[in-house]
């Protein structure tokens, strides 16, 4: 249907002309933008690119005519399509190139509100504010520093002034996408910020997410009620590790039981990136509920947390998801060492040895030259697991281990500077010192 529209209008173009009909061409032009953006925002990879770039010239030219003074609500109508394909494009495209791509689509909406006003235009404001709210959320997810937390300041501003005219009354749907949108801000910035407000943020981002969910129901919206529970599940599962004791663990059990929730929907045949990227999520909450755990119980939970990480892998392919299925070997890996640290012994040395082939596996991707932080965690991890092995290897296996062991904490200090990334710093050399101290002490 959406070729055939694009076909119609790409036609009606061949004969209604800018200099002849201006009008005209420019609805046909804003109208071929919006079949083109639609096509561009189902399709994936280099035809994305390609369809988004067609949209963004349309508008552009039906722009030419439609100008703030001559046709202000068309003009600013064209804007806001404008951004929204400039956001999409931005979203899916990596590095500076993106930055400034996400800076046109808030320029866009910035000017589109100049005229779709609170008083003149409420709904399509309020549409507005949530478009800008999403572009901000994306720059500021990429930005550290303040300068992220600002960005993620403007995103919230942006949806909660929207949340002033979608109303939970009035308009239930937009209310809840806005309330799942306002939930993903605060879920950022709380994870940004360690301290009480940061704790405060979180639960305003469960409670977001939980109020979305009173109109994103499974039985009514089964799509949106599942992506609501994932996101659910990470904020849970952040404050979950940030609280001690009972509480910590009640946390973590909610998290996994909105990740369990969500795979309820999104399913491998349905919707296998979706399916892949909760049960990646899964086995990250299964993996710190671990922690809290001994003896059996604290197996079985690795356990999942393993089969969780391995079903993700059957979608997150090297060919195809290189960075996720790098993410995702890296943290099986993490899974595997903590069994086999806890069982020790000959099966433990086995299950160590298979940690650390899985995080060399994802140094196939994580290179210190494209991706150095990656690379010196899974160096560090190796080195950790390398650590461990020697505790349960006969002596002249030990000193072969930790040697290992020394070296790759050694590569991670390369990158782990005590000015730029002081945490991480101190915990490898407290590591490198350990490891030092026993093989000096079997020398």
């Amino acid at each position: 249907m959406l070729d055939q529209a694009v076909g119609a209008y790409e036609a009606a173009l061949s004969v209604f002309s800018f200099a002849d009909t201006p009008s005209f061409w420019a609805g046909v032009q804003n109208n071929l933008g919006n079949a083109l953006q639609t096509q561009g925002e189902r399709a994936a990879g280099q035809k994305s690119i390609w369809l988004l770039n067609r949209a963004v010239v349309a508008y552009e030219g039906a722009l030419e005519v439609y100008t703030q003074a001559d046709m202000p609500i068309n003009w600013a109508m064209t804007l806001s399509n404008l951004g929204v394909t400039l956001k999409t494009q931005g979203q899916r495209t990596n590095g500076e190139a993106g930055v400034a791509l996400l800076d046109r689509a808030i320029v866009a909406f910035e000017a589109a509100l100049n005229v779709r006003t609170r008083e003149e235009m409420p709904v399509d404001w309020a549409t507005t504010q949530n478009n800008l709210g999403n572009a901000f959320l994306t720059q500021g997810e990429r930005k550290g520093g303040r300068e992220g937390i600002a960005l993620l300041g403007r995103a919230a501003l942006a949806f909660e002034a929207a949340l002033t005219v979608r109303t939970r009354d009035s308009m239930p749907v937009y209310w809840a996408t806005t309330q799942n949108n306002l939930g993903l801000v605060l879920k950022t910035q709380g994870e940004r910020i360690l301290d009480e407000a940061g704790v405060l943020l979180l639960e305003r981002a469960i409670a977001a997410f939980e109020a979305a969910l009173e109109v994103r129901t499974r039985l009514a919206m089964p799509t949106d009620w599942a992506s609501t529970q994932n996101n659910l599940g990470i904020v849970l599962q952040v404050q979950g590790a940030r609280t001690n004791g009972e509480d910590g663990i009640s946390l973590l059990d909610r998290a996994i039981a909105a990740y369990e929730a969500a795979l309820e929907v999104r399913n491998q045949a349905t919707m296998p990136a979706d399916w892949a990227t909760t049960q990646s999520n899964l086995g990250n909450a299964l993996l710190r509920r671990s922690a809290g755990t001994n003896g059996g119980e604290e197996i079985a939970l690795l356990d999942r947390a393993v089969a969780a990480y391995e079903a993700a892998l059957e979608v997150r392919t090297l060919d195809e998801m290189p960075s996720d299925w790098a993410m995702t070997q890296n943290n099986l890996g993490a899974a595997i060492q903590s069994r086999g640290e806890r069982i020790g012994g000959d099966e433990g040395i086995i299950l160590l040895n298979r940690a650390i082939t899985t995080f060399e596996a994802a140094l196939r991707v994580y290179t210190r030259p494209s991706m150095p932080a990656n690379w010196a965690m899974t160096r560090e991890n190796i080195g950790l697991a390398f650590e461990i092995m020697a505790n349960f290897a006969l002596q002249q296996d030990a000193a072969r281990h930790l040697l290992n062991a020394e070296a790759a904490l050694a590569d991670a200090l390369m990158v782990y500077t005590p000015d730029e990334m002081g945490y991480f710093h101190a915990k490898c050399s407290a590591a490198l010192d350990r490891v030092r101290k026993k093989l000096k002490a079997m020398s």
